[in-house]
């Protein structure tokens, strides 16, 4: 009786473990299938762009599910693109940007709603006070960059701090008053960097490297400066249309970026990073306990107006809600769908997203924008990646 006993819980066991084995199996199999068909996504991004490279990065449930890297980093060197690689991200800069904000806040060196000339006298709108927390929203009704201009909108005379990026803007009119209005603007947050700096007593990059970069442990990223010798840097690209002002320039051709020296605008667009490290912080910023519940809450809800209406914008998509330095989606019944922030600029596009009902966060790199069209890019890393990691 014993041993028939013995012989029932041996059998017993082995189904128990042969289960497992086929539950482990298939959740390998389907493991494996989510990432081939993420690894195919790339591919048809850079097919459909005719782009050089790009990257993304998949965090779910606080583990790194996914990286992967398709085309060429360096054209003329022939360098493929890996996953370590250091590309630019555009205004993706702008939430990491409000997130050292909200740091030095919490560690007690900033103030968000002191007046901004209180740390940049450079500075003073008559009549007016502008705030660090108006600036990160998009209210202080400062000006945006004149694209019309070509020296400004790539700057060329490097600078030695983000306070001598102030007189490019500083005697200009404002759009509005501060607070009555949503008006996006890269120089006023190139004006919150400036601040950061003044009230750290350090650049930009150091600042950004002590509280955020240590503090949640990414190593890719850091300032596009435009005279460090910087490991891993990608190639920039462009993708050009013809134009009969430029006779060289052809349908489809690619060419090296248009220069651009990234020193008078690392707060708005001028940061470097891979997708793993954005994906990695994009989820650390909402799960983890590395901000406290008040510093969460100024990201995780929409700003607000003077006249107590959100800060949002329409656009082909639907409305976009704005909270301090990151922008919020959501949905018919209200329920907020992701956080996040798209970039570009010369020779990159960038997307973040964290999806709160998935709890997933991805990122995603090009070292190319396309000249008179929109990119596969955007479409793909923001609605198609996401899509094939979901439960």
């Amino acid at each position: 009786m014993r041993k028939n006993k013995l012989g029932i819980v041996m059998v017993a066991a082995f189904c128990a473990s042969l289960a497992a084995c086929v539950s482990g199996g298939a959740d390998t199999a389907l493991a494996d299938d989510r990432s081939r068909q993420a690894d195919q996504l790339l591919h048809s991004i850079l097919e459909a762009d005719t782009g050089p490279g790009v990257m993304a990065a998949v965090v779910k449930n606080g583990e790194l599910v996914w990286s992967g890297a398709a085309g060429v980093a360096d054209l003329e060197n022939g360098s493929a693109m890996t996953a370590d690689k250091r590309l630019r991200i555009g205004s993706v800069s702008k939430p990491l940007t409000a997130i050292l904000a909200l740091s030095m806040v919490q560690a007690g060196a900033f103030d968000i709603d002191a007046d901004i000339s209180q740390y940049v006298s450079e500075f003073s709108a008559p009549d007016a006070t502008i705030t660090p927390r108006q600036l990160g929203a998009h209210t202080s009704g400062i000006r945006h960059f004149d694209f019309a201009n070509y020296s400004e909108a790539n700057n060329m005379v490097y600078r030695q701090s983000l306070a001598e990026t102030v007189e490019a803007f500083a005697n200009d009119p404002l759009l509005s008053a501060p607070g009555d209005a949503f008006h996006y603007s890269s120089h006023g947050f190139n004006l919150l960097g400036a601040a950061l700096e003044r009230a750290g007593g350090a650049s930009f990059a150091t600042l950004f490297e002590d509280y955020v970069a240590k503090m949640i442990a990414i190593q890719n990223t850091r300032t596009d400066h435009p005279f460090d010798i910087i490991e891993k840097r990608s190639g920039f690209y462009t993708v050009t249309i013809a134009n009969p002002v430029f006779p060289w320039m052809q349908d489809g051709a690619v060419i090296n970026t248009i220069f651009r020296d990234s020193s008078d605008y690392y707060p708005s667009g001028g940061m470097l990073s891979s997708a793993s490290d954005l994906a990695s912080f994009t989820y650390k910023v909402f799960v983890s306990d590395f901000l406290s519940a008040e510093m969460k809450s100024i990201i995780t809800n929409a700003a607000t107006l003077n006249n107590g209406a959100p800060v949002a914008v329409e656009g082909g998509n639907g409305t976009i809600f704005y909270s301090f330095g990151w922008e919020l989606r959501k949905n018919s019944d209200g329920d907020i769908v992701s956080f996040g922030h798209n970039g570009e600029t010369n020779g990159a596009y960038a997307l973040i997203r964290y999806f709160p009902e998935d709890d997933i966060a991805i990122a995603g790199i090009a070292n190319y924008n396309i000249l008179g069209s929109e990119p596969y890019f955007f479409k793909a890393i923001a609605e198609e990646l996401p899509a094939l990691f979901r439960d």
